[in-house]
């Protein structure tokens, strides 16, 4: 009788060494790909310099998915979206604001507008 791992264990797992797999595959390529295609006189400098970038990109691209992953994980199951008429109430009340807002700004630029007029026309 072997130990059982859970699942979500077995895939992080998978993950790790995915990881390491994602990390070493961008070391070498990004080290090959300078060194055969840069301009630089040190091939090994440029292989460094090449291994170092791509590094970085696999790093931003691994920290990216899973950023992703977080985020459409809790809009799929932490947001509580509202009911259609819960929107469409919504949906009214900002419109409703909107136009007395729009309209409060119309008063108060002709008020300022008029009285600047009349102070020009007075100098």
């Amino acid at each position: 009788m072997g130990v059982r791992v859970s699942p979500p264990v077995q895939q992080q797992v998978k993950m790790i060494k995915n990881r390491k797999f994602i990390y070493l595959f961008a070391f070498i390529l990004g080290g090959g790909l300078f060194y055969f295609f840069s301009g630089m006189e040190n091939k090994i400098l440029s292989f460094i310099l090449g291994s170092f970038l791509f590094l970085i990109l696999a790093v931003f691209y691994l920290r990216m998915n899973n950023y992703i992953r977080e985020c459409f994980n809790d809009l799929i199951n932490k947001v509580t979206w509202p009911t259609w008429k819960e929107l469409q109430n919504s949906s009214i009340v900002v419109a409703v604001a909107s136009l007395i807002i729009a309209g409060i700004i119309y008063l108060m630029d002709s008020v300022f507008s008029r009285s600047l007029d009349i102070f020009y026309n007075i100098f």
